[in-house]
């Protein structure tokens, strides 16, 4: 009988992700064990990459958090500018997060500079002080924002694209959409482990939301809050627990991801320099960075609001939890999905099938969550499978056609899209649901879609290279 040790494991599984056997392969060469493919040096790295991108990814569960963390500054916070902190508010706390993380190209810089241990061990550092340091400041609405929003967002910043980096080194040119798609999934899968165990923690009786003190007939319909005093004092509990779980899984990660040797040493070359500012002046770069831009909004979208239109139809918080940890998991297979899929069929293609199904189920949200619940999670849990691919496509075409070498101070540049789609998509979404609610940002973010279908039928195979072909050009 096998040991653990030595359980075949099929080659061509491995293949897909370690490049294909020589056609002279002898027979008994067929199979690996799990321990053999796990000591090849890119799976080590791919390991490294998944378990930091677990911890990383856990701002996915920041639609399952905002109505804790809402609750708490309204309702057990002395602060009186708490007051009037409300879920239209929720947007522009994911937002600022979301605009500061969006200066990944420091990471790719810092990367180039001082190496991948270095960098991941520096911002992986902030961004778990600023989830630890969340249990002082979550007194009010301001210091949430600073700590768990800004101080996370710095340090995602300053490591994120790191294990990206390495990994498209060891993949470029074999199965890079399917290598991107895998540690992606991991980012995504994040928020199915982490959101249940926020809820476990804050709310283990599963005691439901209320409507605020004062409400009447007439009033938004959508506003429901936690008041049980158990709950709202167990929420500041759970940012130092999560803090030291982070760290040990970065850390864990980091431990893991080493460059290949065959990449340079000692900081960003001359000639590395000349090659990012060659690419930042070339149609493709800003084609790319435009289709961010409209393509991000979609997802600030779906994770601002999933939870609040859920609330709004009166579905149980535990129910909600258990929801999102499905929606987690459609946001992985959707990474992996489309990471694949871009192998297969090519970037643009990928990416044109992405926006037409975002555009469709996000038109027609509002009408199918009027049929009852089990319509309205099924478009959610759609909507989070589609979008998620995004990320998986917008780097395999940096590297497909930039190459690998300077892909983190590229991604993050292109990245930096996210500054004003945020700024103008908040300030966009506050006015629109302000006048005509919170449902019609689904027609808002539909036409989001028809901007991001315009973008991607424009593009055209770049420098010869080919997004239709696995291997590079």
């Amino acid at each position: 009988m096998a040991t653990v040790e030595e359980t075949p494991f099929p080659r061509a599984l491995s293949g897909a992700l370690d490049g294909a056997l020589a056609p002279e392969t002898r027979e008994e060469e067929k199979y690996v064990s799990v321990v053999e493919l796990v000591q090849q040096p890119r799976m080590q790295v791919l390991i490294g990459a998944i378990l930091v991108y677990l911890a990383f990814g856990t701002e996915l569960a920041f639609e399952n958090l905002v109505p804790y963390v809402l609750s708490y500054v309204r309702y057990n916070s002395p602060a009186e500018e708490n007051s009037g902190v409300g879920y239209e508010d929720a947007d522009w706390a994911w937002s600022s997060g979301y605009m500061v993380k969006s200066m990944l190209f420091l990471g790719g810089v810092l990367e180039l500079a001082a190496g991948p241990t270095t960098a991941l061990l520096i911002g992986g550092s902030v961004f778990c002080i600023g989830v630890g340091a969340t249990y002082f400041s979550i007194s009010t609405f301001t210091g949430f924002i600073m700590t768990y929003c800004v101080t996370c967002g710095l340090g995602q910043a300053l490591a994120y694209v790191v294990p990206l980096t390495v990994v498209v080194r060891w993949f470029e040119g074999q199965s890079t959409g399917t290598a991107v798609g895998i540690i992606y999934a991991a980012y995504g899968l994040s928020s199915a482990i982490f959101s249940p165990i926020h809820s476990e923690i804050i709310n283990p009786h599963g005691v439901a939301s209320k409507r605020p003190p004062g409400w009447q007939e007439g009033d938004d319909i959508s506003e429901r809050y936690f008041l049980d005093p158990k709950v709202l004092d167990r929420i500041p509990l759970l940012f130092p627990i999560m803090a030291v779980i982070y760290f040990s899984l970065i850390v864990c990660g980091t431990s893991l991801l080493k460059n290949p040797v065959t990449t340079a040493r000692g900081g960003p070359q001359p000639d590395r320099v000349t090659a990012i500012l060659t690419a930042v002046c070339t149609p493709h770069f800003w084609l790319l960075w435009l289709m961010f831009l409209a393509n991000v909004r979609l997802l600030d979208f779906i994770q601002g609001y999933s939870k609040l239109f859920g609330m709004s139809l009166n579905i149980p918080d535990m129910y909600l939890a258990d929801a999102f940890a499905v929606a987690a998991i459609c946001t992985a297979t959707g990474r992996l999905t489309f990471g694949m899929l871009a192998d297969q069929v090519g970037f643009q293609r990928a990416m044109m099938g992405l926006v037409l199904a975002a555009g469709l189920l996000t038109g027609t949200w509002p009408l199918v969550s009027g049929w009852g619940q089990g319509f309205f999670l099924i478009w959610m849990w759609a909507l989070h499978l589609v979008v998620a691919g995004n990320f998986s496509l917008m780097s395999f075409a940096v590297v497909k056609t930039f190459g690998a070498a300077q892909f983190g101070p590229l991604y993050g540049l292109i990245y930096t899209a996210q500054i004003p789609g945020t700024l103008l998509g908040a300030e966009l979404a506050l006015t629109v649901a302000t006048a005509r609610g919170e449902w019609t940002l689904c027609y808002l973010s539909t036409g989001w879609s028809v901007v991001g279908l315009a973008l991607i039928s424009m593009w055209r195979e770049p420098f010869g290279k080919g997004e239709k072909t696995l291997d590079g050009p």
